[in-house]
């Protein structure tokens, strides 16, 4: 028997699948900042914790300030412009066309 399910289109920040580069701060020296590159649900930085554990501070700081809007789930509603030019209601970037399955 097949499985029955619906599969529709929504939308999603563009944050979430592009790689994304930042500077963050130093928490310890305020003169240095480390660039953080993330994309989905991982990142790497250019500091020494990261290069020795694998892991850091700043790049939880970059993931946390990603913006995870999809006209799914978001709280904010697109405008119909919005919508027909695919832009994210929270963050005014571009949006990406998502297939969603139920």
């Amino acid at each position: 028997m097949v499985p029955d399910f619906t599969l529709w289109l929504a939308q999603k920040c563009g944050q979430l699948s592009h790689a994304t580069t930042t500077k963050v701060p130093s928490g310890s020296n305020p003169q240095l900042s480390y660039t953080v590159t993330v994309r989905g649900n991982t990142g790497t930085c250019t500091c020494p914790g990261n290069h020795y554990r694998g892991r850091c501070k700043h790049v939880e700081q970059a993931l946390a300030a990603l913006c995870t809007w999809t006209s799914e789930h978001g709280a904010e509603q697109q405008s119909l412009q919005q919508n027909v030019s695919c832009v994210c209601p929270r963050c005014l970037g571009p949006t990406e066309l998502a297939r969603v399955a139920a």
